[in-house]
């Protein structure tokens, strides 16, 4: 199960952005992540029990993790979902938030005290140098600036959230973690949901 458990998390991971298109074109966004992480906070609360780990903690371990719900769930995949549901093209708002890990590389030194070489500054460079030219001429005509500022805070959303889970959120199970991202933002979308309905 351990060897398997990787490419089920990937290919669970993935299938955001797979169907995303699909989905803000048949639903609204928010409601269709709620259904996504009621249905992950499921799989999580079945997967701590399976391996016996304690689901209860103290209040300060929870918000912890209920912060990192926030940055990767909410603010991540709601910014790319709501982008995507205005009119930005699904490769570009995944082009964006794919920069992820070169603007989690510029931040690990000064925050993890992780040595960046020079040959990752040079990827980081040309990384940045390719996206704004795929992304520079076209905003404000066929992409939608509002879709590119979502896009860009999904992806402050998810280098932050990487940051923070990997120096202070490490003291919850992983699978006891992700149940409580995904409860608190299941809860979340649901009120969300209801506001933009009223």
């Amino acid at each position: 199960m351990d060897k398997l458990a990787p490419f089920v998390f990937v290919i669970l991971w993935s299938s955001a952005f797979i169907t995303s298109k699909v989905i803000v074109d048949n639903a609204s966004p928010f409601a269709a992540l709620s259904l996504r992480f009621f249905i992950v906070s499921i799989g999580f609360f079945t997967f701590a029990i399976l391996q016996n780990k304690k689901i209860i903690h103290d209040l300060a371990k929870i918000l912890e993790a209920v912060f990192s719900g926030i940055l990767f769930h909410g603010l991540y995949l709601g910014g790319v979902f709501y982008s995507i549901s205005i009119g930005m093209p699904t490769s570009v708002a995944a082009l964006i938030v794919s920069m992820q890990p070169i603007l989690t590389n510029i931040f690990a030194s000064p925050i993890l005290n992780e040595r960046v070489s020079w040959k990752q500054w040079i990827g980081i460079f040309f990384g940045f140098v390719g996206s704004f030219l795929v992304l520079g001429f076209d905003i404000g005509s066929t992409i939608p600036l509002i879709g590119v500022v979502a896009s860009v805070l999904a992806l402050i959303a998810a280098t932050t959230a990487t940051l923070w889970q990997k120096k202070i959120s490490t003291k919850l199970p992983l699978v006891v973690n992700n149940f409580y991202q995904g409860v608190h933002y299941y809860i979340g979308a649901i009120r969300g949901q209801k506001l933009v309905l009223a």
